[in-house]
């Protein structure tokens, strides 16, 4: 893997985890129907599954976005790599950006 795909996996992961966190927990509510006192959960598990599937697209959509930008040439470049940088960041000595690629700050300064 290079380091394209390397930062592309970065960014889905939050997203990757959130639908196996709800995966799992709905299989969990569609198992809990077997026992009478929790049956009424059951009900609810193509509906945590859906909501996942929605938040998890949610959260890919922020990165996709900035990569589909930076690779039309229009999103903000690292002048250090060359990738796309994340959003602005007010930080303790003024506000940066954080590059997506080589995982380095840069100040909003620089950039802009």
């Amino acid at each position: 893997m290079d380091r394209l795909d390397w930062m592309y996996m970065r960014a889905l992961v939050p997203s990757g985890l959130v639908l196996a966190f709800t995966s799992a927990l709905a299989l969990v509510l569609k198992q809990a129907g077997t026992f009478p006192f929790l049956a009424t959960f059951a009900g609810f598990a193509p509906w945590v599954f859906l909501g996942g599937i929605g938040l998890a697209a949610l959260l890919a959509s922020e990165p996709m976005y900035r990569f589909w930008q930076w690779e039309r040439g229009e999103g903000l470049r690292c002048p250090k790599c060359g990738g796309p940088l994340g959003a602005l960041i007010d930080g303790r000595y003024g506000p940066y950006h954080k590059c997506h690629c080589c995982s380095g700050n840069i100040a909003a300064r620089r950039v802009h």
